[in-house]
């Protein structure tokens, strides 16, 4: 699984070009979310930006899903 983990750091934060800057993940009332476990969150997210399937939230607190 570290494999998973170091490769989705690597996407996140490469040594050069663009790199994250602000994500939020809202694990409710989970506390015990362990780094694999985010980790596959974020491979799912990024699959989601990949397909067209996400959409660009500018203000969070304004935002009311459909």
């Amino acid at each position: 699984m570290s494999s998973q983990i170091e490769r989705i750091g690597n996407n996140l934060f490469p040594d050069t070009g663009g790199q994250v800057s602000n994500v939020k993940f809202y694990i409710g009332r989970t506390r015990g979310v362990t780094a694999a476990q985010l980790a596959d969150q974020i491979d799912r997210a990024n699959a989601q930006v990949r397909q067209g399937a996400a959409t660009r939230v500018e203000a969070v607190d304004e935002y009311q899903p459909c």
